[in-house]
């Protein structure tokens, strides 16, 4: 690979990352996105099983009830407009009280929530399976190199939009970002299990969350728009841990955490017909746990031209993360 210089590098291709290249490359900016993984999407990925079948194993959805922010709003309708996303209307209980359901709208991506990704960022340059490790500011440019200290590109402004955790590791040695890693909160760890059962459960909700001790939330796959079905005798559910019990299975395979997540599920609704397990995962740094302090859903450093994006700057979401691209981008934009 021939390193190429930009005008901006982007380190991360999840939420953040993919929105804030997409806002300045259409604000006329050359810009490049760096990915240690094989594709695009971060904690929005999805995971392919049966062939051509996909399942959401991250973020099920972009929730309407904490969209606040007029650009986020602004931006949701075009990508309604555009076909990205679509309303999705569920039926919704607790785990504690499944028979009490009641209609929730949130917007989810189409076909899969990492689809979404790939088409705002289809027409940018894209080094995927490449894991910036160290960062020099070298002249006018920003120089990234991988963990083999060969470059991957030069940059005039970097943004770093990972998670909070990989953020710290990446700009320890730059002091001038006011990084004080106790102010943003911690990363917290989640298991996710897909499940597939012979006939319809006729559990009555879409979605259960909250009020159990291992499960945080079990969404219908298929009652999501657009989402094809494994097959006719089959549904699929998929099981989303708590952080604290997750916590608590101190790293374990994720295999192993996959089938004591099944149990639960099935022991919780006494459900008899035994489920076949699609797939299972771990993800380390799920969500980000924000801190209490208020403070700029971004950071910027003028003189340096660096600057950091991410959920975990803001609500330590999907929403959040977009937030905070959309408010770095701005003030991107606006110096130029």
């Amino acid at each position: 690979m021939i390193p190429t210089t930009r005008d901006i590098a982007i380190i991360g291709a999840g939420t953040a990352g993919c929105f804030t290249a997409r806002t300045l490359t259409d604000a006329g900016f050359n810009c490049c996105l760096i990915e240690k993984s094989r594709g695009l999407g971060g904690r929005c990925s999805r995971r392919r099983v049966d062939d051509d079948y996909g399942i959401d194993l991250g973020a099920p959805e972009l929730s309407v009830g904490h969209i606040t922010n007029p650009a986020l709003r602004e931006q949701v309708s075009k990508w309604l407009n555009d076909g990205l996303l679509s309303k999705w209307i569920r039926r919704t209980a607790t785990f504690a009280n499944p028979a009490k359901t009641e209609p929730v709208e949130s917007f989810c991506a189409v076909p899969s929530m990492n689809a979404w990704h790939k088409d705002v960022a289809k027409d940018i340059a894209c080094f995927t399976g490449q894991r910036a490790h160290t960062l020099k500011r070298l002249g006018h440019h920003w120089h990234i190199f991988d963990e083999n200290r060969q470059l991957i590109c030069k940059a005039s402004k970097l943004v770093v939009a990972t998670p909070a955790e990989q953020a710290f590791t990446l700009l320890a040695g730059i002091n001038d970002l006011g990084f004080n890693p106790s102010r943003f909160g911690n990363n917290l760890p989640q298991y996710v299990c897909a499940l597939a059962f012979p006939e319809s459960l006729q559990l009555g909700a879409d979605m259960f969350r909250g009020e159990h001790d291992a499960l945080d939330t079990a969404v219908r796959e298929d009652s999501k728009p657009s989402r094809i079905r494994l097959s006719e005798q089959h549904e699929v559910w998929v099981l989303q841990s708590t952080h604290t019990w997750a916590q608590q299975q101190a790293h374990r395979e994720h295999q192993h955490a996959g089938i004591d997540l099944a149990i639960e599920f099935c022991e919780h609704f006494n459900i008899s017909a035994p489920p076949r397990i699609l797939t299972s995962h771990y993800w380390r740094l799920a969500r980000h746990k924000v801190s209490n302090v208020k403070a700029s859903s971004f950071l910027w450093n003028d003189v340096l031209q660096i600057g950091c994006c991410g959920d975990w700057l803001d609500g330590g979401d999907i929403q959040g993360a977009i937030t905070s691209s959309l408010g770095l981008a701005k003030k991107i934009i606006m110096q130029n």
